[in-house]
């Protein structure tokens, strides 16, 4: 979740353990796609991708080496309160309702959300084409390209972040 807290904070810095990274990263469609590290221990993190629009929102998906999955949105105009639960509300079109979840802000404009991963509506999300989100009382509209290739490209990018790390491990 490091590097997520790093991307989702970046695109507003780090939460107190620094991610570095990415260290690769690619893109699929228009995803911007990278793996990040721990820059205090060289141990990797997470995978993590974020969409910005014109708006200045951001959409981030992050997937980390332990398998969780997280949403996180970023608002320049929000000013939330750091570590402090909120409630989100997610709803993905033709999939059957919204659902409330909580995030944690962790930084004034960027909120995380954990997705348990067989969760109807982390299945849900692999087949969407947006997500209508709730924040604060705000609401927003994310229109989502190929998530189930992002998705999966998430998966790729944990399995060899996992491998190079047991091929090469970080120096002591």
């Amino acid at each position: 979740m490091v590097g997520a807290i790093a991307l989702a904070a970046g695109l507003a810095s780090t939460s107190g353990a620094g991610a570095a990274g990415p260290i690769r990263s690619f893109r699929v469609g228009l995803w911007t796609v990278g793996a990040y590290f721990d820059d205090r221990t060289g141990f990797f993190t997470d995978c993590a991708a974020h969409i910005p629009y014109t708006n200045g929102l951001t959409i981030a998906v992050a997937l980390n080496r332990s398998w969780g999955w997280t949403l996180s949105f970023t608002d320049p105009l929000w000013t939330l309160e750091d570590y402090r639960q909120i409630p989100v509300q997610l709803k993905i079109p033709d999939s059957g309702g919204s659902v409330e979840v909580y995030g944690t802000p962790i930084n004034p404009t960027t909120v995380v959300v954990p997705m348990p991963e067989y969760s109807r509506t982390l299945n849900a999300l692999r087949l969407a084409y947006r997500i209508n989100t709730s924040v604060q009382g705000q609401n927003f509209v994310f229109y989502l390209v190929n998530p189930a290739e992002l998705m999966s490209s998430l998966l790729d990018c944990v399995r060899s972040s996992l491998a190079l790390e047991i091929a090469y491990p970080p120096a002591p």
